[in-house]
């Protein structure tokens, strides 16, 4: 199963309104139009491009 993380983003209510119309018309959701300009930003910029590995450790 695929775990997901929860982000929010903040913008103008023009740049909302916008964001908003864009999606409607190009028939994108707004949270996986986030995810895929994230995601591209990050390997344009070749930000760790290997996947990091998560260790969780027992707190006592």
């Amino acid at each position: 199963m695929n775990e997901t993380a929860r982000v929010q983003v903040l913008l103008q209510p023009a740049e909302a309104e916008r964001f908003e119309r864009f999606c409607t018309q190009q028939g994108h959701k707004k949270s996986t139009l986030i995810a895929r300009l994230i995601r591209e930003h990050l390997d344009r910029e070749e930000f760790e491009t290997r996947p990091v590995r998560v260790v969780r450790r027992a707190v006592g």
